[in-house]
């Protein structure tokens, strides 16, 4: 009795799926509803702002991007070269984990949500750092000295209003210069994103080449 055509569908994902391990690729991952092209260009964008950004400021070494992701776009890096953990330094990881909301703001005109507004996104790894950074870290502005671990920020920020605040001004602050940079380097992140939509993957040889191109096209951060 011939195969039905779910079990021959159920065969032929399985022999895609040991041909693509077999040609050194990973299995897809599992579908979703497909993306639109302005969806996949929108996290293009996206990535392409934190990626330039990030390889501009030399705050780690690029080793994957992607926007075919499971739950949408993200780069991945390595640090090599542990800096001094300063402040200008946590200020200018600030400015790369908001690089790619200003991306899409000035060269899509608006903003979309990301990873369902998740605890990984960016933006709240932005607030993390931000939050950390006025109770923990030395770094607050009203008392520096005093040290403020919390689980609960909301009712932290709730019975300090003014902490919210300048957790906020240091956000307002670093998205301000992201935009900055944004404005610097939109011809680098545009190519990248263009690079992005075509292979959705940049890692290895590939990503190189692409990052030799960003360079050549970069406004040099302390130049023009």
């Amino acid at each position: 009795m011939p195969p039905s055509g779910k079990g021959r569908r159920r065969g032929q994902r399985s022999r895609a799926k040991r041909d693509r391990v077999r040609a050194g690729r990973p299995p897809s991952p599992p579908q979703g509803p497909e993306r639109s092209p302005e969806l996949l260009y929108r996290i293009a964008v996206h990535e392409a702002g934190h990626a330039v950004i990030r390889h501009q400021l030399q705050m780690g070494i690029l080793e994957r991007i992607t926007i075919d992701g499971p739950e949408g776009g993200s780069v991945r890096w390595r640090i090599d070269v542990q800096d001094e953990p300063l402040e200008f330094m946590l200020e200018l990881e600030l400015w790369t984990l908001l690089t790619g909301r200003a991306a899409e703001e000035m060269m899509l005109g608006d903003c979309a949500v990301h990873r369902d507004g998740g605890t990984d996104s960016a933006l709240a790894a932005a607030n993390d750092i931000a939050f950390r950074m006025e109770t923990v870290l030395g770094f607050g502005r009203k008392w520096p000295l005093l040290y403020r671990p919390a689980t609960d920020r909301a009712t932290l920020y709730a019975i300090d209003p003014e902490l919210a605040e300048h957790v906020h001004g240091r956000l307002r602050s670093a998205y301000a210069g992201a935009k900055l940079m944004v404005r610097k380097q939109e011809e680098a992140i545009r190519y990248l994103a263009d690079v992005l939509m075509n292979h959705r993957i940049l890692e290895g040889p590939m990503l190189a080449t692409a990052l030799e191109e960003v360079e050549r096209r970069a406004l040099k951060w302390l130049g023009k």
